[in-house]
């Protein structure tokens, strides 16, 4: 059995609250890709760099100030998802282009395909109809905060700083929804500049 990690449990000791506040405080500070600057975004395609500067990035920073907020997580992922339409546009569409282009993105970085799930739950509930690519994730209550102290059963919660948003896969894989949300973040900004 894997070692279990703070953010399975409620943090019991010092070592794991210093642990845990390390990893929220990566995740939203100190890992994150430099913010472009103007002349960055001059050197981008028009469409896709106004789509980056004015809606992606600031709604991926909202979440990365706030990773306690499914909401705010969900539309990170669903603004990184749908950049992939923008750069389609740019970059000669045709009718199976933007499909292509994501499985070319989800080669590039799995954690896409993952973001990609997120976005189409978010947006739909229950991802029923099959996929070309599978899907790792089949519904929204996959993608949820776990219960703060005050919120729960006696015994069964977290406290707050312990409660980040977590995804768990149709695998029981769980992680901390930042970490895909970080990875395709840097993703764009590695194709973008």
């Amino acid at each position: 059995m894997a070692k279990e990690q703070w953010y399975d449990r409620p943090p019991s000791t010092d070592e794991e609250r210093a642990a845990m506040n390390h990893d929220i405080d990566c995740l939203t500070a100190g890992n994150k890709p430099a913010v472009l600057d103007a002349s960055q975004l001059d050197k981008m395609p028009t469409r896709a760099a106004d789509f980056f500067a004015a809606t992606v990035r600031p709604t991926v920073d909202e979440f990365f100030g706030d990773p306690r907020n499914v909401r705010r997580g969900r539309l990170a992922a669903i603004v990184l998802y749908h950049m992939a339409d923008y750069w389609d546009q740019e970059h000669d569409p045709t009718d199976k282009s933007l499909s292509n282009l994501q499985k070319s993105l989800i080669g590039k970085c799995p954690e896409f395909g993952i973001i990609r799930d997120i976005a189409d739950a978010s947006k739909h509930d229950r991802l029923t109809r099959p996929s070309q690519i599978p899907r790792q994730l089949s519904n929204s209550d996959q993608i949820e905060r776990a219960k703060g102290f005050f919120e729960a059963s006696f015994n069964e919660g977290a406290f707050n700083e312990a409660s980040i948003v977590m995804v768990t896969l149709d695998d029981k894989t769980k992680k901390p929804l930042a970490g895909y949300v970080q990875a395709a973040l840097s993703m764009w900004e590695s194709m973008l500049l």
